[in-house]
């Protein structure tokens, strides 16, 4: 049988595909950009993270949102939490040294920080050489040496900074203009110049602009510059969410809500009240507070759980106490009209997803296939 005309065969072409020995070798002269070549790229490195997911080693990134979305806050507790090795906002972390840039103005910072140490119950000595705070005022383009100089002295007497916090951008930008692509990536290099000379990730502090979808406030090529972007938001009185917006090496999307809660430092000289807030996960708020931000699913669900509580107590032939079993809860759910649809698999992952969140939450809990509520014991008496 002839071969079709249209279809090409390799023997045809072989003088095109020459044997790699007849191929020729590859000059000893040094490679102008130091390239390589596909057999030469070897193993890909896996991230490495100064919090699991969230903020990546030796990047830059930045925190923003409107005032009054606790950003400062939450950067401080990042900042404290590598120096002291501990979670943030159940976050892992890998312990390193920080050097916070508190370009507005360093009073109420040493104030935050003498409460996150009471909440915590942690002594700022055991990290004293692993965090610095700089309050002098300075413009970034103009300062990358000071800022490379001071992490030098952190590293000859500490530490070596991990992570250099810049709050916030706009007085780092020292007058200059942020809708203005010559001054912002300015200030942009100047932030990479002390990332890849320290060897850090540098987050920058931001606003928010008129229009949240667009990100943060100011030239496009800010976002465009960096790995990470994280915003919050606020929620309700005390609280607020973080969102991970832009992530070059993982996923985008993920979210952590936290509550402010207010420390008592004593009183002034006038006996008036000093006090500060400290951000925790939102189980760890009070209970009234958590209830306050439940979603109506999350509400529909809990309503379901006490509903089928009551009956197991006045069940007179297999009467419970404080617990019901998980499927049962479901069913209570599923009766209520959790889940829109009436799809069995729907149903059951629109449970899932309340019942997860309402424990994660801290307002029910969940053991042995068996829940109840805090202050109540399960079936094994917990």
């Amino acid at each position: 049988m002839r071969p079709r005309p249209d279809i090409i065969s390799i023997a045809d072409h072989a003088p095109h595909f020459a044997p790699m020995a007849d191929a020729k070798r590859e000059s000893n002269e040094a490679s102008p950009l130091g390239g390589r070549w596909l057999d030469q790229l070897g193993a890909f490195d896996p991230p490495r993270w100064l919090v699991r997911n969230w903020i990546p080693e030796e990047s830059l990134g930045v925190t923003y949102g409107e005032p009054g979305t606790y950003k400062s806050f939450f950067a401080l507790d990042v900042a404290l939490s590598l120096a002291h090795g501990r979670p943030f906002l159940d976050c892992r972390t890998a312990p390193g040294a920080a050097l916070y840039l508190a370009l507005e103005g360093g009073a109420g910072i040493r104030r935050r920080v003498a409460a996150w140490h009471k909440h915590h119950a942690l002594d700022p000595s055991e990290a004293a050489r692993r965090f610095r705070l700089v309050t002098a005022s300075l413009a970034l383009a103009d300062s990358a040496d000071k800022v490379i100089g001071e992490a030098a002295h952190m590293r000859e007497n500490g530490e070596k900074p991990a992570l250099v916090l810049i709050d916030t951008l706009s007085r780092a930008l020292a007058g200059a203009n942020e809708n203005d692509s010559a001054d912002m990536g300015a200030l942009v290099g100047a932030a990479e110049r002390i990332r890849e000379a320290i060897g850090a990730t540098v987050m920058l502090i931001h606003h928010s602009g008129k229009d949240r979808s667009n990100g943060a406030r100011g030239h496009s090529l800010l976002r465009g510059a960096v790995d990470f972007e994280i915003e919050a938001r606020k929620s309700g009185d005390l609280g607020a969410t973080l969102e991970l917006r832009k992530q070059k090496d993982g996923d985008c999307g993920l979210t952590l809500n936290a509550d402010l809660i207010r420390v008592d430092l004593g009183f002034d000289g006038e006996g008036e009240p000093i006090e500060s807030l400290v951000p925790v996960v939102t189980s760890d708020a009070p209970l009234t507070r958590r209830m306050d931000r439940l979603t109506d699913q999350q509400r529909a669900a809990l309503e379901a759980l006490h509903e089928a509580l009551f009956d197991a107590q006045n069940d007179d032939e297999n009467r419970t106490l404080g617990h019901v079993r998980l499927d049962t809860w479901r069913a209570y759910c599923v009766r209520r009209g959790l889940s829109l649809s009436d799809k069995p698999d729907s149903q059951r992952k629109a449970f899932e997803r309340a019942a997860k969140s309402l424990q994660r939450a801290g307002i029910v809990r969940i053991y042995d296939n068996q829940v109840s509520l805090p202050g109540h014991p399960d079936k094994a008496g917990h």
